[in-house]
């Protein structure tokens, strides 16, 4: 959900501008702070896009239509997220096992909210209750999806600054180098997404 995709936007900006220029992140504290405050926007905005993208799948309607429907459903997305993270934030902090047993078993509690109108603590039992039992397949296939689009997505941000034959230089200004991490972000995080959708549909059947 959210905290997975905006975890692997920063994974892949971060290891796309060491690849590409070995850049020192520790001595540009300044860059560091205003890539993360618009890497946040941007990621929440290719979020919505991405929420907009799997609820139009699910019936026809329009761009427009589509849109309206992932804003009216983000504050709940985003609550449930959060709770999420919470728990396993506390679960790592206890220990490390717990933590991501608590990762697994709340992957798909966003989705439940968008998809059967199900909200807070009742969002988060419905995914654990899909995931029981299954937990090292689903944390197997969670990690490899996360690295797999990661890599892509990494690949995908030297391919656009090669594209946009932009030396280092030009890139390692603030304001250049943000505008390819949307452009890699606007296509990486609805694929995160999509792949996450997909497993979700994969369980809850296995499920039902």
């Amino acid at each position: 959900g959210l905290l997975s995709a905006l975890f692997n936007n920063f994974l892949i900006n971060t290891s796309r501008d060491s690849l590409l220029y070995g850049v020192d992140l520790s001595s540009h504290n300044l860059d560091l702070i205003l890539r993360s405050v618009l890497g946040i926007v941007i990621g929440l905005l290719s979020l919505i896009m991405g929420i907009a993208i799997i609820k139009a799948t699910q019936s026809p309607v329009t761009v427009k239509e589509a849109y309206a429907l992932a804003c009216q459903k983000f504050g709940s997305y985003f609550l449930v997220s959060m709770m999420a993270g919470f728990i396993i934030i506390l679960g790592l902090v206890l220990f490390i096992i717990p933590g991501i047993v608590f990762i697994t078993w709340f992957l798909f509690a966003t989705y439940v909210v968008l998809f059967e109108n199900k909200f807070g603590v009742d969002a988060l039992k419905a995914s654990k209750a899909y995931v029981e039992g299954k937990v090292p397949l689903i944390l197997g296939r969670f990690v490899f999806g996360v690295i797999a689009i990661g890599l892509l997505g990494v690949f995908t941000g030297i391919l656009l600054n090669f594209l946009l034959l932009l030396p280092s230089t030009v890139l390692n200004v603030p304001v250049v180098s943000i505008m390819v991490d949307l452009l890699t972000n606007a296509i990486m995080t609805p694929l995160i997404l999509i792949y996450m959708y997909l497993m979700y549909v994969d369980v809850k059947n296995d499920y039902l």
